[in-house]
C-alpha cells in the first residue's frame, strides 16, 4: 500500500527528533537523501562525529524499521525512531 504524504512527513520528523536527541551520544545525524517507494521509505543519512563521518540508510516500511551503519549508532537510533513513531 503507497504511503500517504502524511505518513511520510512523521517518519521524517520522527528521524529528525532522534537525531536531535542522540546528537551528544551518537553525533550530529544530516538526512542526505529519501526515497518513497510503493511498499518502503528509504533515508540516506550522514553520521558525523569526532571519529569522522559514517554513512547510514533507515528502511521504513510502515510496520519494520531498519538501520544500516555502526551498530553503536544504528542500534539507539532505530529505538528513539519507533519510539517517536509509536507516539503519533
Amino acid at each position: 500500500m503507497p504511503f500517504t504524504r502524511k505518513e511520510v512527513e512523521e517518519y521524517l520528523e520522527a528521524l529528525e527528533r532522534a537525531g536531535r536527541d542522540l546528537r551528544g551520544k551518537i553525533g550530529y545525524i544530516r538526512i542526505e537523501r529519501t526515497l518513497v517507494k510503493v511498499n518502503k521509505i528509504i533515508t540516506y543519512c550522514t553520521l558525523e562525529n569526532s571519529e569522522g563521518k559514517k554513512r547510514l540508510m533507515v528502511k521504513y516500511d510502515g510496520e519494520k524499521l531498519w538501520v544500516e551503519g555502526p551498530r553503536w549508532a544504528s542500534l539507539p537510533l532505530k529505538n528513539r525512531i519507533l519510539y517517536y513513531l509509536s507516539k503519533r
